[in-house]
């Protein structure tokens, strides 16, 4: 079961696709992906898109002070979807804060 685990910062105005360039970016066969991330600070926004399937549209981007919090499975872990092989997985993180957000994040990927 591969694992992306990563801590991005999105700038103020800046809008960024997590997995872009990622190796599971494009899935190369049929899996069940479990996404878990948080914020720093509050006023993120997350968009979540697995092949044709929208998990979420500008939601709230969950968040947990103190540094060095990485998303807990099961309970950080708020979207997952069965996708396809083929299927581009596309986490994109919108700041409109007036301050960075430093987001950690972790995608499960269990083959089918």
């Amino acid at each position: 079961m591969p694992v992306i685990t990563n801590t991005t910062t999105v700038t103020t105005g800046q809008t960024v696709n997590l997995v872009s360039g990622s190796q599971y970016e494009y899935l190369p066969a049929d899996a069940l992906i479990e996404i878990g991330m948080l914020g720093d600070v509050t006023g993120g926004l997350v968009t979540i898109i697995s092949g044709s399937d929208l998990l979420a549209q500008e939601g709230a981007l969950p968040f947990l002070t103190g540094a060095g919090n990485y998303p807990k499975y099961p309970d950080d872990f708020h979207w997952s979807d069965h996708a396809a092989a083929g299927d581009r997985l596309t986490v994109q993180v919108r700041n409109p804060t007036g301050g960075s957000i430093i987001v950690r994040w972790v995608v499960k990927v269990s083959w089918m």
